[in-house]
């Protein structure tokens, strides 16, 4: 082989090895890009809250209420000890904290009932919520971890009793002083952009019983992976009390820690009928979904169960299906999941 020829050689197989490493640094890139992570989000100083309203401007506020779209965690409050007995003395007191209150948070883009699925977000856990009102849908960043990583969950503003919220807030006027104003978010023609938050709290993820429930919106399903499922009852008219057990009829009481499936055969909207397996048996059992325990008569709010953002709440009718002890989507739901994919 003659000078010539081996220069040849040579460029040609420079060329092979820098368009094989111009291509691999592309799919690198496409990786990157794959992994980037969301815009960051400036958080509100610690005790203020950020709200842009209707023209985006800013207004700071260091007193705030919400009085429409969250609620109160009164069930994770804990149970008051039995007084002291005389001859000791009493502990000293410390400041009673109120229940945490949490955002209630429908992520479906379409909705048919107005009672579904919903995620129930402390607000320590919140970064951020965006309000866009061409599309009518809210977006809320939920923090998971001290490392700023988040979970971002759309919903839709288009229905008057869902992902709608109301903020009652002193602002600083300056000279003319301080004004109450109301700032409301959704459906409202002047609805506000969005809310900062002060820097979110994430408390330790402790594991716990997997389940996966499968919730129904008509024919629309969606399949939830959570852990320690829990029958949640609403006692008297506001407190919320998590209790271990489902009522059945006529007498019938079982604990859910022994159930490992639920199944509704066919929606019916004046009775909750499910199939439970219950140790080795199958049985077809209608709910109860207002029991008495002891003397105190309840309400079944659904079952309720940890998530990464706090908290899913199911409705006795929005609940399809429930299999305990996995977190191995149905088939049904895995190829959506495939599908949903394939479109990002």
């Amino acid at each position: 082989m003659n000078l010539r020829k081996i220069a040849k050689s040579l460029l040609v197989t420079l060329l092979v090895v820098g368009l094989g490493a111009f291509a691999t640094g592309a799919d690198e890139k496409d990786k990157d890009k794959d992994k980037e992570e969301l815009p960051k989000v400036k958080p509100a100083d610690p005790g203020t809250l950020v709200i842009l309203d209707s023209a985006g401007k800013e207004q700071k506020v260091k007193s705030w209420r919400f009085t429409r779209g969250t609620t109160k965690l009164t069930w994770l409050v804990a149970e008051e000890k039995p007084a002291p007995k005389k001859e000791e003395k009493p502990a000293p007191k410390a400041i009673a904290a109120g229940p945490p209150e949490a955002l209630i948070f429908r992520d479906d883009l379409r909705v048919h009932f107005e009672e579904g699925a919903v995620a129930l977000i402390p607000l320590d856990r919140l970064r951020a919520l965006d309000f866009d009102a061409e599309k009518k849908t809210v977006t809320a960043r939920v923090a998971t971890s001290g490392k700023g990583e988040d979970v971002v969950l759309t919903g839709s503003t288009r229905y008057a009793a869902i992902n709608q919220l109301t903020i009652e807030a002193d602002v600083d006027l300056g000279e003319a002083g301080v004004a109450s104003l109301t700032f409301q978010g959704g459906g409202a023609r002047n609805s506000i952009r969005g809310i900062r938050f002060p820097g979110p709290r994430v408390p330790a993820q402790v594991a716990g019983r997997p389940a996966v429930v499968v919730a129904v919106d008509k024919s629309i399903k969606r399949a939830h992976k959570v852990s320690d499922l829990t029958p949640l009852y609403q006692v008297g008219r506001g407190a919320e009390k998590l209790m271990p057990a489902l009522m059945f009829k006529k007498t019938l009481k079982l604990d859910v820690s022994k159930i490992k499936k639920i199944v509704a055969p066919s929606p019916d909207d004046r009775e909750v009928v499910w199939e439970v397996t219950h140790g080795e048996n199958a049985l077809s059992l209608t709910l109860i979904e207002r029991p008495t325990f002891g003397e105190r008569r309840m309400e079944l709010r659904g079952l309720l169960g940890k998530s990464a953002v706090g908290y899913r709440l199911f409705p006795p009718h929005a609940i399809s299906e429930v299999i305990f002890d996995s977190s191995e989507l149905p088939k049904e739901e895995k190829e959506k999941e495939k599908e949903k994919d394939k479109d990002e």
